[in-house]
């Protein structure tokens, strides 16, 4: 089997150093650059002629650097988080325009697909949902971009509409019910010594099912890295998150 020419951009930074050492070992990859924020991706990438970059930087470097990406015609696994909707669909609209393969993933957990999955299959039969998500306290965006994914396959699971009709609660402090996404409530919590968790509540009549996550260690990621970097090259078009992968 020929391994894969992979390049990862972001590679000195802590999921960067968990790819590199994680792929190093493995023989169906064949890791050709290690590129860092003093590098000139456009150039590397005519250099060193991946099929596959590994995008680890930050969300506010995705828009360019996914550009210089499909340009050179590589296929893009986009780990960086703190991608909303609006992203998503530039990255669709340039990846479109190129006939390019992007696989956006905002977390490489297994846990965390397989508990999208599962609450997924839940929401079928439990009408009721929400969503508490637990992250360090260095996280930037909230709610996650897991717990927005997992809002959006709960509510088109059941059927939802995207606008939910007007609550009859009464709150006493604002947002205190937590976040709306197409009606399931969501509840950021940022505290030290937390790493990311997420919990999903589903409900039906005198019944309650919970499905959870926990992510000790950055470790764990590097299943979820090596499993995209592999899927994305047969896939076409954009595509996000792994669990549709599973």
């Amino acid at each position: 089997m020929t391994a894969i020419k992979l390049a990862i951009n972001g590679a000195h930074g802590r999921m960067g150093s968990l790819a590199c050492a994680s792929l190093a070992s493995e023989p169906d990859f064949d890791v050709v650059a290690k590129l860092g924020r003093m590098d000139d991706l456009g150039h590397a990438l005519a250099q060193h002629r991946p099929e596959v970059v590994l995008e680890l930087t930050n969300a506010h470097a995705v828009r360019s650097n996914a550009q210089a990406i499909v340009e050179s015609g590589c296929r893009a696994v986009v780990g960086a988080s703190g991608l909303r909707d609006p992203d998503l669909d530039e990255l669709r609209r340039l990846v479109q325009a190129h006939g390019a393969s992007m696989l956006v993933v905002p977390n490489f957990s297994l846990s965390a697909a397989l508990m999208l999955r599962f609450s997924e299959l839940a929401a079928r039969y439990l009408p009721h949902a929400e969503i508490i998500e637990l992250h360090h306290a260095q996280k930037l965006d909230s709610p996650s971009a897991t717990a927005l994914a997992t809002a959006d396959a709960i509510a088109a699971a059941r059927g939802m509409p995207e606008t939910e009709a007007q609550s009859q609660e009464l709150s006493t402090l604002p947002n205190a019910r937590g976040a709306n996404r197409r009606g399931v409530r969501i509840h950021s919590v940022r505290l030290p010594g937390l790493l990311a968790h997420q919990e999903v509540l589903l409900s039906g009549p005198a019944e309650w099912l919970t499905v959870r996550s926990d992510v000790l260690d950055r470790t764990a990621y590097a299943q979820g890295i090596m499993l995209a970097c592999r899927a994305v090259m047969n896939l076409r078009g954009l595509h996000v998150g792994l669990a549709q992968l599973l």
